[in-house]
């Protein structure tokens, strides 16, 4: 988790919120294809902590992929869609 990144040049940013904790994740990417690959370190990390039940998120391609792509044997969660 301790890596740095360059912000330069990327289009996309992703924001996680851990609601019981209180503490805030911040990504950076030049494609919205990256989500996958930003996210699942953040929810293991997560995890190690405590469970995490839901991830809640709009309704867009890349976090439907995000979903397809989480298998819930390994992490168990449900995806709340917003409108």
């Amino acid at each position: 988790m301790g890596e740095l990144k360059q912000i330069w040049g990327n289009k996309y940013w992703f924001l996680f919120v851990d609601e019981l904790s209180g503490m805030i994740w911040s990504r950076f990417s030049k494609n919205k294809s990256d989500l996958k690959d930003e996210v699942i370190p953040v929810i293991k990390h997560i995890q190690s902590r405590h469970p995490i039940s839901f991830i809640r998120c709009d309704n867009s391609g890349e976090n439907q992929a995000l979903d397809q792509e989480i298998d819930p044997l390994v992490i168990p969660l449900t995806f709340e869609y917003t409108p």
